[in-house]
């Protein structure tokens, strides 16, 4: 598996041992070096995470225009808890 290069910048951490012998580990098993690994779970949680956010902002402004647009606060809590169950 290729990580497409792209600019980066040196950065320092600490890292226990036992996480570090554990992540090489793991990366000889995908045929990787274990900071590619590091990059590559970094990647997908920060991608969790923002997929995260948006989806709290997008809520926030249905939430917003619902509450401009409908007087009848109990159909705008029922139509927030509908859209909450979809994004789950």
């Amino acid at each position: 598996m290729k990580i497409k290069e792209r600019p980066s910048k040196i950065v320092s951490i600490r890292i226990p041992l036992d996480t570090l012998e554990q992540l090489k580990s793991v990366a000889a098993t995908r045929d990787l070096g274990y900071q590619s690994l590091l990059k590559l779970y970094i990647g997908e949680g920060l991608r969790r995470d923002l997929a995260e956010m948006q989806k709290s902002a997008l809520l926030d402004a249905a939430e917003s225009l619902l509450r401009e647009y409908l007087e009848d606060e109990q159909k705008v809590n029922t139509i927030l808890t509908k859209l909450k169950q979809v994004a789950a």
